[in-house]
């Protein structure tokens, strides 16, 4: 194999590599991940002296879906918290996304939603799982329920004949998910 025809490989090798990070990049941007890109060193071994061609991809800050005050995100995680902080992490996300669809849908804060839905919020110290749930959904925009999910409730610990009247979305632990009817 010449050296020639070895530089064109190593050129459609690092062309590759370019196309894949950049994709990974755009996969990044649309699920609103923060997307660290780093450099790819690719040494040229038959150089007298290796040479380095470092390949830089954009670096993308991550974006915030829907912007709290320290205040807001307080009270969010600890209803949360209060609601489902002994629920898989995906329960506690399903929570969170409830009250930041009623936000978006309505707009209004969370401080009016959380009261106008008399959510609870008795349990003050959220646990890690729960700060990250409450992140993932309003930082991140990470969504487990169709955006329509507005209610939810616990049929183990109370039964509720106005909740059962809404849309039913999904069961997530011990909570049942809903969409406005009408």
């Amino acid at each position: 194999m010449k050296r020639d025809d070895l530089d064109e490989i190593i050129d459609k090798v690092v062309y590759a590599i370019d196309i894949l990070l950049l994709l990974i990049g755009l996969v990044a941007l649309i699920i609103h991940k923060p997307f660290w890109a780093a450099a790819v060193v690719v040494e040229d071994a038959f150089a007298e002296e290796p040479k380095n061609e470092v390949v830089v991809q954009e670096i993308v800050e991550p974006t915030v879906c829907y912007e709290l005050t320290a205040e807001e995100r307080d009270l969010i995680e600890r209803v949360v918290m209060s609601e489902a902080g002994g629920e898989e992490y995906i329960g506690q996300q399903a929570v969170a996304q409830c009250i930041l669809n009623a936000c978006e849908l309505w707009g209004a804060r969370p401080a009016a939603i959380i009261d106008s839905l008399g959510y609870a919020t008795y349990r003050e110290n959220a646990s890690q799982s729960v700060k990250d749930a409450v992140s993932a959904v309003f930082d991140d925009g990470v969504k487990v329920l169709p955006e329509t999910a507005m209610y939810f409730y616990a049929p183990d610990i109370v039964y509720s004949e106005w909740h059962e009247t809404q849309i039913y979305l999904d069961t997530i632990g011990c909570h049942k998910f809903f969409a406005r009817r009408g």
